[in-house]
């Protein structure tokens, strides 16, 4: 299955494009172009990278850069000068993937900083507006408050005040005007009505938009309302999110009626629940009343007052009725008018819908003075105690602003009904004017005693002292309110300023977006005339060529013509030859016949020795010989695609050239004939110089065959001993060391017991020697007569023939006569003669000083498996110790069975390993030690790619037997584990082990695995313990993954049906179990292989999932069931695999012990790299050490 897509990442770069953009930028990167185009491809390769990984920010940033760093570099004089070579250096596929990238990834980058800067500019309006509901809740406990005191001062007097009552998600008509009025608040009005009735009337303000009710369906989005508003709406519909408010009316819209599925709910929730697009600073408001309630607290904010409002679907009256008396102006008047009640202004009654309805004046009946009878001739009252009162009541009812409190009396300006003050006042200028006009004034009051006026005026000025303090603490606090709103009104400001910033941000963004759109284009169109060009240049091309044909055809019947003229001159010529070669031929016969008869003699002997030596020699001689022809053909192959384009390229030339020759030709063919008469007198002359030197050429070769000759034959006669003694200072007294020339092996004589030997004594102690021993040294070949000499990088072959030619039969000669009488001289029986041969070792050097363990391993073929195998093993100190100093040379097995091939791969190994070690070698060939593991194992003889993790385990197997101390191996017992606990089980299992397997691989490299199998039928448990050299984990079905998911599978149990089923020896019969692995204990050494090639049925697929492995201090404790078991393992190399199942290459990554930095080994290539870049997909055997790998210590000498 392909895997998921990983989750993006995280802002975390910047806060905005702005941000993006500066770190996309680049630096001066120098004058060299070339330098600068690698850098750029290195930077779109690490944004491909990034972008595979969804981190975008980064991925945007380095698609920059590298666009950046491309214009950097074409502002080059170098790039100007050879712009073509350049432009072909770049390429414009990279340009166009990162261009569309780029794009793309502004667009989401884009949305997603715009999101997040919506909802911090959210949260703090959320903060603001909680901030203002906690304001309006503590004017709302005032307001109570004085209510409760009005309410407690209107029992005493004997009436009752009602507040009115905004409900929550509301405004009143009254709030509503006071924000069209505040010019730094801003609002839309959106109005649901039909678009009949909107054009009818609406309020008069240029922030009303209509909404028609058709468009708002259940379930309606922002976006369909956007695309069905009418044209005029929509520049306001636009700016929704940057206003303070939103009002929703209807005609007659109440917050109880906002529900489900109407259609003030609808698009409620489309505003403020589901928009993503565009967030409103605070909930949508609702009007209560609707525009009927607005039509009659302001008509004159509307385009047309005089519309009928359509009928409601019940009887509802929108205004109380008046339920007081006019005044009869024939009637005396009182002084206890409700003009002066203590209870203060006229309250507003509560409509049934809970809508406030206009402030209307109540009135005590109680108080309504009865009819007094008076004449008309009586005297009038005195004014001063009334009418001055009622004035004064007067002037403050004209005067007095909205809602404003004085004297006991609330008035409301705005109402549509007349107050009773105004009534009264009214009824009172009439009686002065009738009482100026002459007539008799009427009494409007009965007489009352002078010392109730003067308690009703001291009650009336402690009132009025009282009602100006409260005015005095409701201005105090309506000025705390106005600051406040100035606070907030900065905030929303600097809200806004950044909104602006924002906005200029997202601008330039857009900028540099059709900056690479233009870019884009260019690409495109200097590709498509790129493409214009190559085609016009392929038609000129082909025509050139088919003129240059024509022009080769009439030249190859010219040149057929003077062909068939020297081919008559050359027939002359072959003919005198032959005559001349005849009569040398007789010459020479006549001299070989004398020379063959004396060298046949030593030709015969001497080709019988040949074929013994060469049939020895043959198998090696052939796969050097193989070795050399594929290197051959190798070098063939690339000489002759060398030559093809050179002979293209020549062909051109000689086409331009023959074309200017064929006139040429002709003029020069008189001076040919003439040239031929001059070549024949010239060829007599060198035929004769020629027989000359032939002749005393044939006679030096003549006398050396016959120095040959005699010195075989004398050669043949003498007769030479088999073994050559070599001194040696450390053997024991009664020791000799001889050399076997027929093996080239050196053998150990014990002349104390009469007994041979192959390996050295067990103890080597100085030993006294009486005698001298000489030996004699190499000598130097003879000079060549041809001035050639041979590469001591190569073998002596013919050296070497010659020199087993020279070896006489294996027989022995003794002198019995001086035979001594305490020991046994030879002939000694010669040790068992084993199939290893000692053989010259080529390792090829290219000679030059590098650091310790950094020498190069030269592929020979498809070998790169085993040079990263060889390598991660280089750097591991305890096995490279052992092999430095010679520790091995007291394990070698000799006598080893199995895979030890008898020690031959330990001295192989060993060679190999110091050579990489000397640090005087870049790199070298390790051709014997392939040779000697495809002799025993044929799978890695050739030259196809193998499994690296195959090579490891035959490999290490290897070495293991040649240095097992087991030489005979006893018989183990099975073990029964059924009665045993764990650990002892363990122990047991881990110390028969050693009894058959003792060498340094196992204590490194070999850990121990429990396994458990279970019968699902009976239950019956099986456990045993067996040796594991690596572990081979499986990888999850995924892209990408941590070993720990690796390891959780490979522990998990498996399932054992079909014909993999367990015969259980509880049931006697085959039954499905459980099979379950454990890890009871790891070596110090941990190898573990990730399994990346699957089988797919009849198909083999490699996984190129990514595997994150820790590099430093892995625990492994959770995974082990020993508690005694190593758990902390460090990474120090890896062998890492790229390609497919078909052809791939094989590198390795290692730490040095000596450097304590890590390198990359790519055959014979090594440097080094960064430990960051250690973790790669195409990671193929993990090499982890638990103890610390420090430089070994050795001798480069030994």
């Amino acid at each position: 299955m392909p895997g998921k897509s990983p989750k993006k990442k995280d802002l975390y770069l910047g806060k905005n494009m702005a941000d993006l953009n500066k770190l996309g930028e680049c630096k001066d990167l120098g004058n060299n172009v070339t330098i600068i185009i690698r850098s750029a491809d290195k930077t779109f390769r690490e944004a491909v990278h990034q972008d595979e990984l969804s981190d975008e920010e980064r991925a945007y940033v380095l698609y920059m850069r590298y666009f950046n760093v491309i214009q950097t570099a074409k502002r080059k004089a170098e790039y100007i000068k050879q712009k073509e070579y350049f432009d072909n250096l770049i390429g414009k596929k990279n340009q166009l993937h990162a261009i569309e990238r780029a794009e793309g990834l502004s667009q989401n980058l884009k949305e997603r900083y715009d999101l997040i800067e919506a909802e911090a500019v959210a949260k703090k309006l959320e903060a603001l507006d909680e901030k203002k509901k906690e304001d309006k809740k503590e004017e709302k406990k005032d307001v109570e408050k004085d209510a409760a005191e009005e309410k407690g001062n209107d029992k005493e007097n004997g009436s009752s005040t009602v507040p009115p009552v905004t409900a929550p998600g509301s405004i009143s008509p009254m709030e509503l005007f006071t924000l069209l009025n505040d010019r730094e608040t801003q609002l839309i009005l959106m109005d649901v009505r039909p678009e009949e009735d909107y054009a009818d009337s609406h309020i008069s303000h240029k922030s009303c938009v209509n909404v028609p009710a058709s468009i708002l369906q259940p379930g309606t989005t922002v976006n369909y309302i956007s695309n069905a508003l009418p044209e005029a709406s929509r520049s306001l519909w636009k700016q929704r999110g940057q206003v303070d408010h939103v009002i929703l009316l209807d005609w007659r819209s109440t917050s109880q009626e906002v529900k489900i599925g109407s259609t003030l709910r609808t698009l409620k929730d489309a505003l403020f629940k589901y928009d993503v697009t565009v967030i409103l600073k605070s909930e949508p408001l609702v009007l209560e009343g609707g525009y009927e309630q607005w039509l009659l607290y302001y008509p004159t904010v509307t385009t047309n007052s005089h519309i009928l409002c359509p009928s409601r679907p019940e009887d509802f009256i929108t205004s109380s009725a008046l339920d007081f008396d006019y005044p009869d102006f024939d009637e005396p008047s009182n002084d206890k008018q409700p003009l002066i009640n203590q209870s203060g202004a006229s309250i507003p009654t509560q409509a049934p819908n809970g809508m406030s309805q206009p402030l209307l004046p109540s009135v005590d009946r109680s108080l309504k003075p009865k009819p007094v009878t008076r004449s008309v001739n009586a005297a009038p009252l005195n004014n001063k105690t009334s009418e001055p009162k009622v004035a004064n009541n007067l002037k403050n009812t004209n005067t007095e602003p909205q809602g404003d409190k004085l004297d006991g009396f609330k008035i409301i300006s705005n109402s549509l009904y007349p107050s009773v003050g105004q009534m009264v006042a009214k009824n009172i200028v009439r009686s002065n004017s009738r009482t100026d006009s002459g007539v008799a004034p009427v009494d409007v009051k009965p007489k009352i005693e002078n010392s109730d006026v003067d308690q009703e005026l001291v009650e009336l000025t402690e009132i009025k002292k009282k009602k100006e303090e409260e005015l005095h603490d409701f201005k105090s606090e309506r000025k705390r309110m106005a600051a406040e709103h100035k606070a907030r009104t900065a905030k929303l400001e600097e809200e806004e300023e950044k909104l602006r910033q924002l906005e200029k941000l997202r601008r330039k963004e857009e900028k540099d977006v059709v900056e690479l759109m233009r870019l884009k284009r260019n690409l495109q169109e200097e590709m498509k005339n790129e493409q214009i060009k190559q085609d016009g240049e392929n038609k000129q091309t082909e025509e050139e060529e088919r003129k240059r044909l024509a022009e080769l055809e009439q030249m190859q019947k010219l040149e057929e013509d003077k062909r068939r003229r020297q081919e008559d001159v050359e027939k002359l010529r072959r003919e005198r030859r032959k005559k001349e070669d005849d009569k040398r031929a007789q010459d020479l016969e006549m001299k070989d016949n004398i020379l063959r008869e004396a060298a046949e003699a030593a030709r015969q002997e001497e080709e019988q020795r040949r074929q013994e030596a060469a049939a020895a020699a043959a198998k090696r001689a052939e796969e050097e010989r193989q070795e050399a022809e594929r290197e051959k053909k190798e070098e063939e192959r690339k000489k002759r695609e060398e030559i093809k384009i050179q002979q293209l390229k020549k062909e051109k030339q000689e086409q331009e050239k023959k074309l200017k020759e064929q006139r040429e030709r002709e003029e020069k063919m008189k001076a040919d004939e003439e040239l031929a008469e001059r070549l024949k007198h010239e060829e007599a002359e060198r035929a004769k110089a020629e027989r000359d030197q032939k002749m005393a050429a044939e006679k030096a070769r003549a006398e050396e065959a016959r120095r040959l000759a005699e010195e075989k034959i004398k050669k043949v006669n003498e007769t030479k001993p088999q073994w050559k003694q070599v001194p040696s200072n450390n053997l024991p007294v009664g020791w000799e060391k001889r050399l076997d020339k027929s093996t080239n092996r050196y053998f150990y004589i014990n002349h104390n017991l009469t007994t041979t030997q192959w390996e050295p004594p067990v103890k080597i102690q100085p030993a006294s020697t009486t005698g001298t021993f000489t030996t004699k040294l190499k000598e130097e070949p003879a000079q060549s007569s041809r001035g050639l000499t041979r590469s001591f990088s190569s073998p002596d072959i013919m050296k070497q023939m010659a020199e087993e030619g020279d070896k006489p039969l294996h027989t022995l000669n003794f002198d019995r006569a001086s035979k001594p009488s305490q020991r046994f001289e030879p002939p000694v029986s010669k040790p068992v003669q084993r199939q290893y041969v000692v053989k010259r070792r080529d390792l090829n050097p290219v000679y030059g000083s590098v650091g310790a363990a950094l020498t190069g391993l030269r592929n020979l073929g498809n070998t790169c498996y085993m040079n990263s195998t060889i390598q991660c093993l280089n750097n591991c100190t305890p096995l490279v110790a052992y092999f430095l100093n010679d520790l091995y040379l007291d394990d070698i097995n000799r006598d080893s069975f199995r895979e030890g091939m008898h020690g031959e791969m330990v001295d192989d190994y060993a060679i190999v390993l110091k050579a990489l070690w000397n640090g005087q070698n870049r790199c070298i060939t390790p051709r014997d030690l392939k040779n000697t593991v495809g002799k025993y194992n044929p799978m890695f003889a050739g030259y196809q790619q193998q499994d690296s993790q195959e090579f490891l385990t035959f490999l290490l197997d290897g070495l293991h037997e040649g240095l097992n101390e087991v030489k005979v191996r006893p018989k183990i017992p099975e073990q029964e584990n059924d009665h045993l606990p764990d650990h002892r089980a363990a122990e047991i299992a881990w110390r028969d082990h050693k009894r058959l397997h003792k060498s340094i691989i196992v204590e490194l490299f070999q850990g121990q695995l429990k396994s458990t199998l279970q019968c699902k039928h009976c239950s019956k448990k099986s456990v045993t313990f067996q040796a594991f050299m690596f572990l081979s984990l499986p990888l999850p079905q995924q892209s990408r993954c941590s070993l720990k998911d690796c390891i959780y599978k490979f522990l998990s149990p498996e399932m054992m049906t079909g014909s993999c089923k367990w015969k259980c020896p509880k049931c006697r019969v085959e039954r499905d179990a459980v099979k379950k692995i454990d890890i009871w204990k790891l070596p110090p050494i941990l190898l573990i292989g990730l399994n990346r090639f699957v089988s797919d049925g009849m198909w083999t697929q490699k996984s190129t999932s990514y595997v994150d492995f820790p590099v430093s201090d892995m625990d492994m404790r959770e995974h082990v069931s020993d508690p005694k078991s190593t758990t902390r393992y460090n990474l120090y190399g890896i062998s890492n695999h790229y390609g497919t199942m078909e052809g791939g290459h094989y590198t390795a990554f290692c730490r040095n012990p000596c450097t304590k930095k890590w390198y990359k080994y790519d055959d014979h290539e090594v440097y080094e790299m960064s430990r960051s870049d250690v973790k790669t997909s195409a990671a193929f055997v993990l090499y982890y050490t638990s103890i610390e790998l420090t430089a070994p210590i050795f001798s480069p000498s030994q």
